[in-house]
């Protein structure tokens, strides 16, 4: 039903959530579930991605050949391995995670913190060992739970270098890696003849500073499919370097 209504992609939801009542972990499909999702999914040419935390969820989604897991929290030395083996992205969602640890006492429900806390924990203890796995770690942001808003979901680039990555790999990840895993990778993530023109100009240097890239002020420049469709005054130049709104091919 969900692909006669047009959608992109399919999420299934494998396992329960930090922000739900209950163990995060707790599965709910079943493997014979998931897997006749993802067939349908797949027979249509469409990507199956899963919500799944803790290892029973993400083992299960893996082995029914799912495209990426969604949040992958709790995740395993043996779920990560199976992945790298399958080719399966992981979409991982910090922001949302250090959202609630930083600002939820007193805000949300103590169980909901506490679950963020020990989930944070172990990311800070496990993000290392997915990168040096060498599991395709994609950008996700989960926008609309609690503390993460659209427009602001470039923070999760922080995130990222905090618990590892270098600013070019949260970059990559954010542009590369996540066209890859929704099946855009011919389309857009890199700076490529013949690929659309989705480019922004930044004054400074992210690979020094990766806040730069959530701080609207630095973003001088936005092209969509080749058109300029935003530009904003240069702090040395007074300009934002003489763009024009011109298309390319």
């Amino acid at each position: 039903m969900q692909i006669y209504n047009g959608v992109d992609c399919i999420k299934l939801v494998a396992s329960r959530d930090v922000i739900s009542p209950g163990l995060a972990t707790a599965p709910q499909a079943t493997l014979d579930e998931l897997r006749a999702a993802v067939e349908e999914a797949h027979k249509l040419g469409k990507k199956a991605l899963a919500h799944a935390q803790g290892h029973e969820a993400i083992m299960r989604c893996i082995e029914a050949g799912a495209d990426s897991i969604v949040h992958g929290f709790w995740i395993d030395e043996e779920c990560a391995d199976l992945m790298v083996k399958r080719n399966v992205f992981l979409e991982s969602t910090n922001l949302y995670v250090r959202g609630i640890v930083d600002k939820g006492a007193g805000d949300l429900p103590d169980w909901m913190v506490q679950k963020a806390v020990a989930c944070w924990q172990d990311k800070k203890k496990n993000f290392r060992m997915l990168l040096d796995k060498g599991v395709k770690i994609s950008f996700g942001s989960d926008a609309g739970v609690p503390y993460v808003y659209h427009g602001e979901n470039a923070k999760e680039l922080a995130m990222f270098v905090e618990l590892g990555m270098s600013p070019a790999q949260a970059i990559v990840a954010a542009t590369k890696t996540a066209a890859e895993a929704v099946g855009l990778g011919d389309q857009v993530g890199t700076l490529e003849a013949g690929k659309v023109a989705d480019v922004i100009a930044i004054e400074g240097d992210p690979l020094r500073d990766i806040d730069l890239l959530h701080q609207p002020d630095a973003i001088k420049m936005v092209m969509k499919e080749g058109s300029i469709v935003l530009t904003r005054p240069s702090k040395t130049s007074g300009t934002a370097g003489g763009v024009r709104g011109t298309r390319t091919s």
